[in-house]
């Protein structure tokens, strides 16, 4: 590892896989594997929605006190980060919609979590899938689109600290140099990281926090 940046393979391999993915699924996938395949991914999750009431009831044995002593144990599901934790959930609520019945149990409670974990990204794509799943079902569900968007932008008028950005927008005009180095073709994979540990100011950032920067890069 001393002669070879093996940690800049990670991005390469994730491209890989994506594309292995796609293949396989436009070769070998029916509507029935699609089927199977979303039933045993809503099951399968069952254990992490029975962790994350656990973490909110203060009974986590898997992170207790993640992070340094705190008073209650942090909503941080199987990945450690309330976050990500909550984008899990969300690609999660289309397997569960697809079962119907008792799942929206599911459904309502991966909702309430993925707003304890407190990520206005991840609440606003939930939102989005839900009402999109329901205009499918029933098209008067298009209605409410306008209200729920006013309620929204009323809700942020009050509530701005929500959009803060974590230093980020700084981090992204630190970025905005290296982009214009090579703006068509990018820097190669595994440039972030690469970054990270040659600019101080990036020592901290191994990711953009920002997908389209990220593959820009």
């Amino acid at each position: 590892t001393n002669q070879y940046p093996l940690t800049l393979l990670m991005a390469y391999g994730h491209c890989l896989s994506a594309v292995a993915f796609y293949l396989a699924a436009c070769w070998l996938w029916t509507a029935q594997t699609v089927t199977r395949l979303l039933r045993w991914l809503a099951w399968g999750s069952l254990p992490l929605l029975g962790l994350c009431l656990l973490q909110v009831a203060n009974l986590d044995p898997f992170f207790k006190h993640f992070g340094g002593a705190q008073l209650h144990d942090p909503l941080v599901g199987m990945l450690g980060n309330p976050s990500h934790l909550a984008a899990h959930l969300v690609l999660l609520l289309p397997c569960y919609l697809a079962q119907g019945g008792w799942w929206w149990a599911a459904v309502a409670l991966s909702g309430g979590l993925v707003l304890l974990a407190g990520s206005l990204p991840a609440q606003v794509i939930f939102l989005a899938i839900l009402l999109t799943w329901l205009i499918h079902q029933e098209p008067k569900w298009v209605l409410t689109v306008p209200l729920v968007i006013l309620v929204g932008v009323l809700w942020l008028a009050y509530h701005p600290a929500v959009l803060m950005n974590h230093g980020r927008f700084a981090i992204w005009q630190r970025l905005w140099p290296y982009a214009m180095q090579q703006p068509l073709q990018g820097l190669g994979l595994g440039a972030m990281l690469g970054l990270s540990q040659s600019v101080p100011e990036l020592a901290t950032w191994r990711h953009a926090h920002n997908e389209f920067y990220q593959v820009w890069l």
